[in-house]
């Protein structure tokens, strides 16, 4: 029994927690999590869905994320902002050999970003 403890706290240590930063503050278009957009009347142009990726040293140091401002830009293009968005974490098959690969040491996190493009009515 002390064996199989003493196995475990080497995966506790290592065990992180992160904070992941969904920054779209460069973006002059409005982004909304909600369906209103100070009360201004829209029309849907289209619903996007997007998957990005970061990627942490041990769970605790972010070596990579995702750039969420070239997201929107792309998707909005031409039109006035988006609304309904919503952020979802997965774990891809892609996710998985990468943690397995570096036994840990890189963790990836993939990240599905949707929502609905919109433009204003006038």
């Amino acid at each position: 029994m002390k064996k199989l403890f003493f196995l475990f706290i080497p995966v506790f240590l290592l065990t992180g927690c992160a904070t992941v930063m969904l920054d779209t503050r460069p973006l002059d278009k409005p982004v909304s999590m909600t369906s209103k957009v100070d009360d201004m009347e829209y029309t849907v142009v289209k619903h996007f869905k997007r998957d990005v990726s970061s990627y942490w040293l041990l769970g605790l140091f972010p070596i990579s994320q995702p750039d969420l401002s070239k997201v929107f830009i792309e998707e909005i293009d031409g039109h006035d902002g988006t609304v309904n968005v919503r952020f979802r974490e997965t774990w891809t098959v892609k996710d998985l050999i990468i943690y397995l690969v570096s036994m840990g040491v890189v963790e990836p996190a993939s990240y599905t970003v949707e929502g609905d493009v919109i433009k204003f009515k006038k």
